[in-house]
């Protein structure tokens, strides 16, 4: 049986991330846990979802990859929260 992991996106009320929790079947997926090994099908399913159910440009609900894209998004995401600029760094004008 094939699988995707999935992850509702983080919690950011700017870019309309205001889902932190959503169930799907029986399957209770929550925004702080993180990513979830669930098969191909539902995820299929979720990558539809989006954060607003009545409002067809809303932003979709959810993060779906396979594993080396999730290592990938994660790794993308804990450099992009150390990003901030110090006093001694160099800033181009």
């Amino acid at each position: 049986m094939e699988t995707m992991l999935v992850r509702l996106k983080p919690f950011d009320p700017r870019r309309g991330h205001v889902l932190r929790r959503y169930t799907y079947r029986g399957i209770k997926l929550h925004e702080e846990r993180g990513w979830y090994r669930l098969e191909k099908p539902v995820a299929e399913y979720l990558r539809t979802v989006r954060q607003q159910p009545a409002d067809p440009h809303s932003p979709l609900a959810f993060d779906i990859c396979t594993e080396e894209e999730a290592k990938a998004l994660d790794n993308r995401d804990k450099e992009s929260s150390n990003a901030r600029k110090t006093a001694a760094d160099e800033i181009k004008v």
